[in-house]
Formats: structure tokens, C-alpha cells, sequence
């Protein structure tokens, strides 16, 4: 395991910042208001699909910036100067959308859709009541 600052390289050759998640959701408040102004006007190149969680934030609720990163890393930060971090502990992003939901009330992230090999939805991720 890194310790805080510490670098390693990621699956594509990048270097990568060891960090705490108090201080990803900081980074993410520090964008330049030009970098800020691009995500928002233009949500869908930042996520990796059409329903990424980073997009659909920021196109369902003004004001938010969000990015997703490898292994289960999502972050986010709101125009007045509010950041948020959370990890999945196994890596898989499906569980954000539900956990981003009840951390900010957004009810049309509450359930990530699981779909079988046909394309089928067979389930959702959902919090435990």
C-alpha cells in the first residue's frame, strides 16, 4: 500500500498520486473556473458512456462538477466551494450512482441497472434499506 503522496503506475502507463479521499474531494474545488466551465457546458465528454455517474450529476443538478477514476474513485464538487470523494472498497464503479444518491439526494441515481449478456436487465444495485 502507498503512503499518502507516494507515487505508482496505473494500467496505462500514467503515473498515479497516492492520496486520502478528504483531500481527492479538495481537488477537485481547486478547478479553474475556465476547466469548471468546460465540464458543465459539456458533461458528456467527461464521462466514459452516455450514463456515466460523473455526466448524469452533472446534467441533472447545476452547479456540480464530478469525475470518475479507476478503481471505484468518483469525486465531485459543487460551485460553492462543497467536495465530495467516495471509493467503492472492490473497485467496481457500480455502486456510486446508489451511494451518490443518498449522500445528495438524488433519486435518479438511487439504482445502477444490472444487465445480463443479451443487454437484459436482470437486477439493480441499490442501498440496503
Amino acid at each position: 500500500m502507498l503512503g499518502d503522496g507516494e507515487t505508482a503506475t496505473d494500467g496505462c502507463g500514467v503515473p498515479t498520486f497516492s492520496t486520502t479521499l478528504g483531500r481527492a474531494a479538495t481537488l477537485l474545488t481547486q478547478t479553474p473556473p475556465r476547466i469548471r466551465a468546460a465540464m458543465q457546458a459539456r458533461p458528456e465528454l467527461v464521462g466514459a458512456s452516455h450514463d456515466a455517474v460523473d455526466t448524469e450529476l452533472m446534467r441533472l443538478r447545476p452547479g456540480w462538477i464530478a469525475k470518475g477514476g479507476a478503481e471505484g474513485l468518483f469525486c465531485a464538487a459543487h460551485d460553492d466551494g462543497r467536495g465530495i470523494a467516495l471509493k467503492a472498497e472492490d473497485g467496481a464503479y457500480r455502486a456510486i450512482g446508489p451511494a451518490l444518491a443518498h449522500v445528495l439526494g438524488i433519486d435518479e441515481l438511487a439504482a445502477t441497472p444490472l444487465r445480463n449478456s443479451r443487454n437484459e436487465i436482470v437486477g439493480a444495485i441499490t442501498l440496503a434499506p
